[in-house]
C-alpha cells in the first residue's frame, strides 16, 4: 500500500506539491479573520471611526479564507482520484498473476468488492481523512498558538477540554470499526448472492427454493443496514457532544471573565478580543469534530483497506517453464 501511495506522489509531484501548499494557505488565511474583527469592534466600541477599506479588508479576508479552503478540498479531492487510479491499476496487475485457485475458492462477488467497493473506500481514507486530518491537525496547532498569544486562560481551559475530547472520540472509534467491518463483509455477501442466484436458476426452480433464496437475500441485507445504522448513529450523536462542550467553553470564558478585575486580565477580555476569541473557539471544535469524523472515515477505509492488502498478498501464479521453449519432436 504504501509502495503505490508512493509511486502516486512520483508520477504526479505536481498535484502533491500544489495540494502541501494549498493546506498551509488554507490554514493561514483562516487566523486572519477574526483578528481583523477585534480590531473593527475595539474601534467601535471606542466610538472611533471605522473606515469603509477597513470593513472591505475584512470581508476580503473571509473571502479569502473560503476561496482557499475550497482550492485545497478541490486538491485533496484531485489527489485523491489519483491515488484510487493507482490503486485499481494494481489490482488489475495483481489479478493477472494470482493463482487459479484464488479465484476458485473465493466468491466472485468477494472479489468485485474489493475492487469497486474497497477501492472507492481507499479514496475516502485519504481525501476524507489522513490529508483531512493532518490539516486540521496543523490548523488546530495554530489556532492554539493564537488563542494563547490573545487569552492564556482561555487557552489552558482548551488544553483541559482537549483529554475528553479525544477520550470521546476513541469510545466513539472503537465502536464505529466492528460496524464497518460488518458491513463490508455483508456488503461483499450481496454482491455475491446475485449473480450465485442467476448461476444457478434453474436448480433453484426445481428444487423450489425460490423463497430460500429470497430469504437469504433479505438476510444480508438486514446485516448490512444493521451496521451503517449503527455507524450513522454514532455519527449523529458524536456531533452534538461536541457542540454542547463548545458551548460550555464558552459559557466557562464568559463567567470566569467577569469575576474581577485579576481574571478579566487573565483572559484577556474586552469587547474586541471576546468577539475574537468566541470565534476561535468556534474554529477550534470545528477541525476537533472534522478530525472526529475523519476517524470515522478511517475507521471505514481500514476494514477495506485490509481487504485490498490481503488481495495484493495471495501468492502469484507461477509461470509456465515450458512457455518460450522450444519443444523437439
Amino acid at each position: 500500500m504504501r509502495n503505490i501511495a508512493k509511486k502516486v506522489i512520483h508520477d504526479h509531484p505536481k498535484s502533491f506539491i500544489s495540494m502541501v501548499l494549498l493546506i498551509i494557505l488554507s490554514i493561514t488565511t483562516s487566523l486572519l479573520p477574526p483578528l481583523a474583527l477585534e480590531q473593527i469592534v475595539n474601534h467601535l466600541t471606542d466610538q472611533k471611526e471605522v473606515s469603509l477599506l477597513f470593513a472591505l479588508a475584512y470581508l476580503g479576508l473571509i473571502v479569502l479564507s473560503d476561496l482557499f479552503a475550497s482550492a485545497q478540498n478541490i486538491s485533496i479531492t484531485i489527489f485523491g482520484k489519483k491515488l484510487t487510479h493507482g490503486m485499481r491499476s494494481a489490482l488489475v496487475q495483481k489479478l493477472n498473476t494470482i493463482t487459479t485457485g484464488y479465484l476458485t475458492n473465493h466468491e466472485s462477488g468477494a472479489i468485485a468488492s474489493v475492487f469497486i467497493n474497497n477501492a472507492d473506500i481507499i479514496n475516502s481514507l485519504y481525501s476524507e481523512g489522513v490529508v483531512g486530518m493532518i490539516a486540521d491537525l496543523f490548523q488546530l496547532i495554530g489556532l492554539l498558538f493564537v488563542v494563547f498569544t490573545r487569552s492564556i486562560g482561555l487557552g489552558f481551559i482548551i488544553l483541559i477540554v482537549m483529554p475528553l475530547i479525544l477520550v470521546i472520540t476513541r469510545h466513539f472509534q472503537k465502536a464505529s470499526l466492528a460496524s464497518q467491518k460488518q458491513n463490508r463483509a455483508a456488503i461483499a455477501k450481496v454482491n455475491h448472492h446475485i449473480p450465485e442466484t442467476l448461476r444457478v436458476l434453474s436448480m433453484i426452480h426445481i428444487f423450489e427454493k425460490e423463497d430460500y433464496m429470497e430469504d437469504k437475500y433479505d438476510q444480508y441485507i438486514e446485516e448490512s443496514y444493521r451496521a451503517q445504522n449503527k455507524s450513522k448513529w454514532l455519527d449523529s450523536v458524536y456531533s452534538p457532544i461536541i457542540l454542547t462542550i463548545e458551548a460550555v467553553v464558552i459559557g466557562l470564558l464568559m463567567i470566569w471573565a467577569a469575576q474581577g478585575q485579576k481574571m478579566q486580565t487573565f483572559f484577556g477580555i474586552n469587547a474586541g478580543s471576546t468577539v475574537a476569541l468566541i470565534a476561535y473557539v468556534r474554529q477550534i471544535f470545528t477541525p476537533l469534530e472534522s478530525i472526529g469524523m475523519e476517524i470515522q472515515s478511517i475507521q471505514d477505509a481500514m476494514a477495506g483497506m485490509s481487504r485490498i492488502q490481503d488481495f495484493l498478498n495471495e501468492a502469484d501464479s507461477k509461470p509456465d517453464i515450458c512457455q518460450g521453449e522450444e519443444q523437439d519432436f
